[in-house]
């Protein structure tokens, strides 16, 4: 049983570990940012900075992002929970059934009032329950691999989702601090968990969380219309008929 748990306890805790989070920062990204700052001093540009794990967290777009991916998540991982719960169903009675098995098997042999004839008929019967508990034993391992195989199925396909999410959520981003780029005449933009210190008049994160939110807006309001615009048609059809 223990067994069974944690194997249960592994495919879960890689499949929760697919939430949103900010990969580390690389030596690499924080030598560039360095040397990025150091250029734009020397030149007289504007830095700027933003805090990519805020946007994702704070965003309205990163929260539907997250709860969209979370929704999945529960919803793929509901037949496993299922699963499981058998699985530790079949294992505690087939550990019931041998316990039972092995009692009986201990009263024939120390019985006195069988006859050795009624002792044998006795163990040939459990030697076929014996045979029955390992053939459920068997089906019980084979199911406790398909079970492990759709796990990881679940993992992979919550693995892409996450990085097709994230991949759109990254352009938006990028697209949209370009544009604030140009409006407000930022020279250089850097990550804050790139760099060692920069100071608050510097972040320009809640800039950027503004106008992503203002594009989330804008996007679920085109939605709402065209939703509405597709109901009008559909009930002047039904008026036409």
């Amino acid at each position: 049983e223990r067994k069974l748990k944690e194997i249960f306890t592994n495919s879960m805790s890689k499949i929760k570990g697919i939430c949103i989070n900010l990969k580390k920062t690389s030596m690499m990204c924080l030598a560039a940012s360095f040397f990025a700052t150091a250029l734009a001093k020397d030149s007289g540009s504007v830095i700027v900075t933003i805090n990519g794990q805020q946007i994702i967290q704070n965003s309205q777009m990163g929260k539907e992002i997250n709860d969209k991916l979370l929704a999945e998540k529960e919803k793929l991982s509901k037949p496993l929970q299922k699963d499981e719960q058998v699985i530790l169903d079949k294992e505690q009675a087939l550990q019931k059934n041998k316990k039972e098995l092995d009692k009986e098997a201990a009263e024939i042999t120390n019985s006195k009032l069988l006859s050795d004839e009624a002792k044998q008929r006795r163990i040939e019967e459990l030697q076929e329950k014996a045979r029955r508990l390992e053939e459920d034993r068997a089906e019980l391992e084979r199911l406790v691999k398909r079970i492990q195989a759709d796990a990881k199925r679940l993992e992979t396909k919550m693995s892409q989702m996450y990085n097709e999410e994230m991949g759109k959520f990254d352009a938006t981003i990028k697209n949209t601090i370009k544009e604030l780029s140009n409006k407000y005449g930022w020279d250089i933009v850097l990550m804050e968990e790139s760099i060692v210190y920069a100071g608050p008049s510097a972040s320009k994160t809640s800039i950027v969380i503004k106008e992503l939110d203002g594009q989330s807006n804008s996007s679920s309001t085109a939605a709402t219309i065209k939703k509405e615009i597709k109901a009008d048609e559909q009930a002047l059809k039904k008026l036409k008929a």
